[in-house]
């Protein structure tokens, strides 16, 4: 078990370069390919929004910028 700890710690350490040899090693020595989609991130740490999640939050300032004018007029 201590050997998975610091083959755990070791993992965690690794810059984005190694981790990118790591994936290359394991796809070319074992055939191991990532299953999960690459996720970029922005310069601020978060990941891009969805097209979807980005048109729902039009909607909603559109909405919230109609009750404004309402209020107003």
């Amino acid at each position: 078990m201590s050997d998975l700890k610091y083959f755990a710690q070791e993992l965690v350490r690794l810059s984005t370069k190694e981790v990118q040899k790591l994936a290359e090693v394991m796809k070319e020595e074992y055939g191991i390919e990532t299953a999960a989609k690459e996720v970029n991130v922005l310069e601020n740490g978060k990941a891009p929004l969805s097209r979807q999640e980005r048109r729902k939050r039009e909607r909603e300032a559109r909405k919230r910028e109609a009750k404004k004018k309402q209020k107003r007029g």
